[in-house]
């Protein structure tokens, strides 16, 4: 039993030790009934190491239909420096993204109030001091179930990235540049409203990348102003 009891300890260490905790706060203000602008504070950190990076984020979102919405989002972002807080230049980041979001279920003619799944796609540019400037293409699909008569909606997802500029070759001519997928990252949970204005999810993660496989935890709050 010890054989196999020493194993199963050190594996779920270090699966502990490696795991992130994403934490995120959003103020989100509805102007009518499709458009609505949200602000976001974010902080995330590996269990074990600590601080990794921070962000701020203003977002706007308007909905051109009943299956299609558009958004656009600024982020101003500040990477770990030896997982510790330092506020240097060459350590904050800015990002942008805009995309669509399709509701697949009215295109396919499929009604129903309960059950919602979409499809998402955003082109996001990151620039960062003394880096090269990134270009990554999002993709990603979500569902979630309407619990009759219950607070809770559980919910799923899976998003792929695909890195334009991944491989970068330098001739004595040109600058040769090739894409390639660089992360899966899934989330399964659920939201909890907490009356009208309230809004509490709960997700548990795991994403694949070239540096290495990772557990993530979410705790994301919203608060809807009037």
């Amino acid at each position: 039993m010890r054989r196999y009891l020493i194993p199963l300890l050190f594996i779920s260490q270090l699966s502990y030790s490696q795991s992130g905790l994403w934490l995120d706060a959003a103020l989100t203000k509805k102007w009518s009934k499709s458009q609505k602008t949200s602000f976001e504070m974010g902080h995330r950190s590996t269990m074990q190491k600590g601080f990794d990076r921070a962000y701020l984020d203003l977002a706007h979102e308007m909905k051109l239909n009943k299956w299609l919405k558009v958004s656009a989002v600024g982020r101003l972002g500040l990477n770990e420096q030896k997982n510790q807080y330092a506020l240097a230049t060459d350590l904050f980041t800015l990002r942008t993204q805009v995309g669509f979001e399709v509701s697949l279920l009215p295109i396919l003619q499929i009604r129903s109030k309960k059950i919602d799944l979409s499809w998402q796609c955003r082109q996001q540019m990151q620039w960062q001091q003394q880096q090269r400037l990134e270009s990554m293409l999002r993709n990603k699909v979500s569902f979630s179930y309407d619990i009759r008569r219950n607070p809770f909606t559980p919910t799923l997802s899976a998003e792929y990235f695909y890195l334009w500029n991944a491989n970068v070759l330098y001739t004595p001519i040109d600058v040769l540049t090739s894409g390639a997928g660089v992360q899966w990252r899934y989330f399964a949970g659920g939201a909890l409203e907490l009356g009208d204005q309230h809004n509490l999810k709960l997700q548990v993660g795991y994403r694949v990348k070239a540096s290495g496989d990772q557990f993530l935890y979410r705790i994301s709050y919203s608060y809807n102003l009037e």
